[in-house]
């Protein structure tokens, strides 16, 4: 049992037996001091308390006889009486409802190669998980009901990880259950607020998906909760309770993937990271290795009919993209007498494989050279596994990009087949300086070194990066 004392003296306390009826005798005794709290468990579970106050002649707050048990909670008040923990709660409501995202994810339906429209119908779940660690998040998913289209009975799960949702009333922190089961009780009698019941929720709609469009499905999961705080015995315990989990979506459709904006684009990407329609971005950049030649082609606009145009090695290129083979092809302009024809398998963004042949005042060459490209490199730094992404390069070699999603800024000598750049990752007295070898088609090998305050430090890691 637990005793708390919100009275302004001392409180003498004292047990006795369940059965006892003389109260000479006592079990135990001791003294609470005014904000203390003091802790008594029987081995029976049961027992009789009487209780003095610290004042000149001792009077009695409250004396024995009720029968107490050893998960019951008293408080001296601050009136000096001997009250149950739950006769002392006063539960005070925030005013208003709250709202907060606890899940979201997207769905994307690929129907730019078929003429006929279809209908679908969608279904979008959160639920509680228990992590390894024993701690509760939350996971969206979403799944479609046939197979219309691509992307089209799979399920996908929400991009985060959230909090779990909540049943019944949270407390920040932890309280005794009968301050909990109080405030619940209180909530639900004097205030007409009862929380959600269920951990698990679903939503189903059909949506018409056009012919010649990818169709792009958003959810988002929101809990609606009132907050407020619990007084009991002196102390006040704040918490919230989910009244409600309601779903929305947008839906959005496009006549190309070139037509999704930014943030649209790049949820696609995340979610079909493997998918070489990424080519179509318009500004996308492409590491390239051309016969041992690095540099990069950066996607302009693609018209609707999958004419491609853009730069390679800053020069201009004009082709065409057909995405039900994966096929790629474009020619390169060096000067009106000097072309280069190439074609490519792409596989993913990250494999795109092919040959090249040159043209020369009109005539075909008989030599034929492979080439590589990716829009971002797997690299192994010391064990840290992260992506290369290289924005631009210069004539000169020299390029900037991105490391482990830091900024990084250097050179690849083509002459040497060396690449060295600069990682900052943010802070004024730190980065890396990291160089390296070309080994093999975009596939790169060197150490770097750490500079801590202008110095650079002698150790050196190695790395490796390669599609």
């Amino acid at each position: 049992m637990i005793l708390i004392n919100d009275f302004s003296r001392p409180v003498f306390w004292r047990t006795f037996s369940s059965s006892d009826t003389v109260y000479v005798f006592g079990l135990l005794d001791g003294w609470v001091a005014p904000g203390g709290t003091a802790q008594y468990d029987h081995p029976s579970g049961q027992f009789q308390m009487e209780f003095k106050s610290g004042a000149p002649g001792h009077p009695f707050l409250r004396r024995a006889g009720e029968t107490f048990r050893n998960d019951d909670e008293l408080v001296v008040t601050p009136e000096g009486q001997v009250l149950r923990l739950e006769q002392t709660v006063r539960v005070e409501r925030d005013p208003g409802e709250r709202r907060e995202i606890i899940g979201n994810v997207s769905n994307f339906f690929d129907k730019l190669a078929f003429d006929g429209d279809s209908t679908d119908e969608i279904t979008t779940v959160i639920s509680n998980v228990v992590t390894i660690s024993g701690s509760v998040s939350t996971r969206t998913t979403s799944s479609s009901g046939s197979e219309t289209s691509t992307g089209a009975g799979a399920e996908v799960t929400g991009k985060g990880t959230f909090k779990g949702i909540d049943v019944g009333v949270k407390f920040n922190g932890s309280v005794s259950s009968k301050v909990s089961q109080s405030t619940t009780r209180e909530l639900a009698t004097s205030h007409g607020i009862s929380g959600i019941q269920t951990t698990t929720l679903n939503r189903k709609m059909s949506v018409l998906l056009r012919a010649r469009t990818l169709t792009a499905i958003h959810w988002v999961w929101e809990r609606f909760y009132v907050s407020g705080r619990t007084h009991a015995g002196g102390q006040v315990f704040p918490w919230d309770v989910t009244t409600r989990v309601e779903a929305s979506y947008r839906i959005e459709q496009y006549n190309s993937i070139a037509a999704m904006p930014p943030d649209v684009f790049e949820a696609y990407r995340e979610k079909y990271p493997a998918s070489g329609l990424v080519l179509l971005r318009p500004g996308t950049p492409f590491l390239v290795d051309g016969n041992g030649w690095v540099g990069v082609l950066r996607v302009g606009q693609v018209p609707n009919n999958g004419a491609l145009q853009g730069t390679l090695y800053g020069q201009p290129i004009l082709g065409a993209w057909t995405p039900a083979d994966g096929n790629v092809s474009f020619t390169r302009t060096i000067h009106a007498s000097y072309l280069q024809h190439w074609r490519a398998r792409m596989r993913s963004d990250t494999d795109v494989q092919g040959s090249f042949y040159e043209e020369v005042n009109g005539q075909r060459q008989p030599t034929s050279y492979s080439w590589r490209m990716a829009a971002r490199l797997r690299v192994n730094g010391n064990n840290y596994v992260g992506a290369l992404e290289v924005d631009d390069m210069a004539a000169d070699g020299s390029f900037t990009g991105r490391l482990y999603d830091d900024n990084v800024v250097g050179r690849w000598d083509q002459a040497a087949g060396q690449i060295q750049f600069t990682r900052a990752p943010g802070h004024p007295n730190y980065s890396q300086e990291w160089k390296g070898s070309r080994v093999g088609d975009l596939t790169f090998a060197g150490t770097f070194q750490e500079r801590v305050g202008g110095n650079l430090d002698p150790v050196e890691y190695g790395w490796t990066a390669q599609p």
